[in-house]
């Protein structure tokens, strides 16, 4: 709700007045919904309880009431207490994504009620987390990602190498950085939106490899963060086209969506030229087609030029040797003529 009413403000030039929103006690300040320490407790051991805590590799800590929450295994809180960093990679946790529990009477009206009031304990009720580190564990189902956008300071979201299923959203929280999904089982990607103008403006890194992502790519990347630095969407079975949007990213560092099913024409990745180190677009089901952009050729920071495995044609430019710290250059398995430029 926050950023929807500021996009609309800057957008339109005025303010939105909702009688829904003003139903909810305070939607776009944290400062009512910050709990206590002993909910902090709470809600930690409630993802405990959801991802079969007794099971755990390293619990320590956990659950014994003579023992601080901010001295449990994988947890780091502020000099008040309340939870700042969550790092239980690889300890075997299982279960449901542990977003939170809520005691909701179905007959209530959600509108009418405040549903910040409504929510109990979990992941959703830590406002003060800033990095969540639940890779390399056993996480099945889909995630709710509605409740995480109240942690308005997390930067750092990384649950990959589980077996989660359904949407991946990159924009999961307002101050979102590092956004990480990969080798999970996501069928789809929620588009990037600019309403969210917090998280449009922050998100840096974002992966989502090794899923079965099956949409179109320019209906994903038609809006793309403009700050991004890393996107990462290879081994997926994403389609079409890549747009143009490609080429108004200033800080992009690296770009792969190599082992997918793209085609069309090769983007110039125009805007990166003094900051591309890494493109990797190879081995395509249906493949690019086309001649090789001269503003390829034209990224002098470019380390890594993978495009093997597509339909492109025509020669290799001379340029290539402009190309002083390029390491890895693969363009096998297309239709390319001529030879390598000396």
């Amino acid at each position: 709700y926050c950023d929807f009413y500021k996009y609309a403000e800057n957008e339109f030039g005025h303010k939105l007045q909702s009688t829904l929103i003003k139903a909810f006690s305070n939607p776009c300040g944290q400062d009512t919904w910050q709990s206590s320490t002993s909910n902090e407790r709470d809600s930690l051991e409630a993802i405990y309880n959801a991802t079969n805590g007794q099971n755990w590799t390293n619990n320590g800590g956990w659950m014994d009431g003579t023992v601080d929450h901010c001295q449990w295994y994988g947890i780091s809180c502020d000099a008040d207490g309340f939870v700042t960093g969550i790092d239980l990679r690889d300890n075997n946790l299982a279960g449901q994504f542990p977003v939170y529990t809520r005691n909701v009477n179905s007959d209530e009206n959600h509108i009418l009620n405040n549903f910040w009031e409504l929510t109990k304990n979990g992941l959703a009720n830590l406002y003060e987390l800033k990095t969540l580190d639940l890779a390399e564990n056993k996480l099945t189902g889909t995630i709710e990602y509605r409740p995480l956008y109240n942690l308005r300071v997390l930067a750092s979201f990384d649950v990959s190498r589980n077996q989660l299923s359904g949407v991946v959203d990159a924009q999961v929280a307002p101050s979102i950085k590092y956004a990480d999904f990969s080798n999970n089982d996501f069928t789809s990607m929620r588009r990037f939106v600019q309403y969210k103008v917090s998280s449009f403006q922050s998100l840096r890194f974002f992966n989502m490899s090794n899923n079965i992502i099956q949409q179109n790519a320019t209906d994903l990347l038609e809006i793309i963060p403009p700050n991004i630095e890393e996107f990462v969407a290879s081994n997926n079975q994403i389609s079409g086209s890549l747009p143009d949007s490609l080429d108004n990213l200033p800080m992009l560092r690296q770009f792969n969506m190599a082992s997918n099913s793209l085609s069309g024409d090769l983007p110039g990745f125009i805007a990166s030229f003094a900051t591309l180190q890494e493109l990797d677009l190879s081995n395509q089901t249906k493949g690019f087609k086309g001649p090789i952009p001269e503003n390829l050729w034209r990224h002098l920071s470019l380390k890594t030029l993978h495009l093997a495995g597509s339909r492109l044609t025509g020669t290799i430019s001379s340029l290539v040797g402009n190309l002083a710290v390029l390491e890895v250059f693969d363009m096998t398995n297309n239709l390319l003529k001529g030879s390598l430029p000396s």
